[in-house]
């Protein structure tokens, strides 16, 4: 992971329980430090935890305030970030390219977890999931209603499209030409489009 995105890729640590984040975190701040590695580790979870005698808080173990924690993580050194429930769903981060699982994951939820990855990076070529808790098949009964439900909502509305278009465009999939030879091409857009997939 340490040279992928021109050696700024991130990862995400997803663990079971709050108890879990709070031992990751400080096993992992050790293990940096004793090999000096100069990458840090924040940590999130919400309210205290209680672990052999002492009380753990996502500020006190960041030594910042809870709300700076997303924004710190996207300084370079912060390389690893330890979760128990939050910023797996609505965290946008497009640096973050490896996610170590050791929760269940399930429906909505697995699909929302594993989606963090897929934030676009001009120099982000693949993400990887190194899952320990979850069966690849579990995985992939999570993603397939939703999956299919997007497929179905995009190829009937056309603003989908436009917006599509404008995505690949910034990154050079095709040019105004191809565009204007799809759309003016006998049989409409689709059947060019088909055309296109058959020549590939």
């Amino acid at each position: 992971m340490q040279g992928k995105i021109g050696g700024k890729a991130k990862a995400m640590i997803v663990t079971r329980s709050r108890l879990h984040a709070v031992r990751y975190k400080l096993a992992l701040d050790k293990y940096l430090a004793e090999r000096g590695y100069p990458f840090k580790a924040p940590v999130a979870f919400s309210g205290t935890v209680q672990d052999g005698g002492q009380s753990y808080t996502e500020s006190g173990m960041n030594g910042l305030p809870e709300a700076q924690t997303a924004k710190t993580f996207e300084r370079p050194e912060y390389r690893f970030l330890v979760v128990a429930n939050k910023f797996q769903t609505g965290f946008d981060q497009p640096l973050l390219l490896t996610m170590y699982v050791e929760k269940k994951l399930g429906g909505v939820n697995a699909v929302q977890t594993l989606s963090r990855l897929n934030r676009t990076h001009p120099e982000k070529k693949d993400t990887m999931v190194l899952d320990f808790a979850n069966e690849s098949d579990e995985i992939k009964a999570a993603f397939e209603p939703y999956y299919e439900a997007t497929l179905l909502s995009e190829a009937t509305d056309p603003n989908l499209l436009y917006e599509v278009q404008t995505r690949l465009a910034a990154f050079g999939v095709f040019t105004d030409d191809d565009v204007h030879r799809l759309r003016h091409r006998p049989g409409g857009a689709g059947g060019a489009l088909a055309h296109h997939r058959g020549t590939e």
